[in-house]
């Protein structure tokens, strides 16, 4: 598992404390979203780390730099059209997954031999305008970590949002929205709710910190209440079979 994927399996996770016969107690919510940061040198890995990011995006020549400034945090790599060699030396310097566009991206350049040395590269495929179910199902088959939808709306309508979850659902994997301007709390729920618990941000260290205080105070996701489930009738005709077996009971 790589390391970016088991970051955001843990999401939403609470430590608890307690022991014996007491009651255990949880800390405060657990952080619901990652922000990644998208950065173009070591200073402004660094700025980002400072400011609360998550995970980090470098751009190719900047992987060594954001690994030493990153503390520890998944670093990943934005290689649009990413060859076999330039993933190589990414993951060689350091990097924990690759955001790629797979329209651009030889095969072979997923081959990722180098997997036995390290943890397993994390995949993030950006995600086109070709989003018709066909697609959807055959990006499936890739196990990306996550999929990349570049400038998501900030005023996301009901529709944006069930289309956002069908992705998720088609593809198998969780969102991670780009984020065109700083994403308000608010925002930043509805984009959770709609399948993605990772938000990209690029500009200076002030966006960063800004949408990781906003990310902090997304309220943890409420589960569905059994109530609200409707059961709707049968619409095959009663027969005399299904009396019968309402008597036998």
């Amino acid at each position: 598992m790589s390391n970016l994927r088991r970051l955001i399996r843990n999401l939403g996770r609470t430590t608890s404390s307690g022991m014996g016969f007491q009651p255990a107690r949880s800390t405060e919510h657990a952080t619901q979203l990652l922000v990644a940061a998208e950065v173009g040198s070591g200073p402004e890995a660094k700025a980002a780390v400072e400011a609360g990011a998550h995970v980090i995006v470098a751009s190719a020549g900047a992987v060594t730099e954001a690994v030493a400034a990153a503390d520890g945090r998944p670093v990943g790599v934005r290689l649009e059209a990413a060859s076999a060699e330039a993933i190589a030396s990414a993951v060689a310097a350091g990097a924990d997954f690759v955001v790629f566009d797979d329209e651009r991206t030889p095969a072979v350049a997923l081959l990722s031999p180098h997997d036995a040395i390290r943890e397993p590269l994390g995949r993030v495929l950006i995600l086109g305008a070709d989003r018709d179910e066909e697609r959807l199902r055959s990006v499936a088959a890739l196990g990306a970590d996550a999929i990349l939808i570049d400038d998501v709306a900030a005023e996301l309508t009901v529709r944006d949002q069930l289309s956002m979850r069908r992705i998720s659902e088609l593809t198998g994997a969780p969102l991670a929205a780009g984020a065109a301007a700083t994403p308000s709390t608010d925002v930043l729920r509805t984009w959770r709710d709609a399948g993605a618990p990772v938000v990209f941000v690029r500009g200076d260290a002030e966006r960063v910190r800004a949408a990781v205080v906003a990310a902090a105070q997304v309220p943890p996701q409420r589960r569905p209440r059994d109530d609200r489930a409707v059961l709707i009738p049968s619409l095959a005709p009663h027969t005399h079979d299904d009396d019968d077996d309402d008597d036998d009971d």
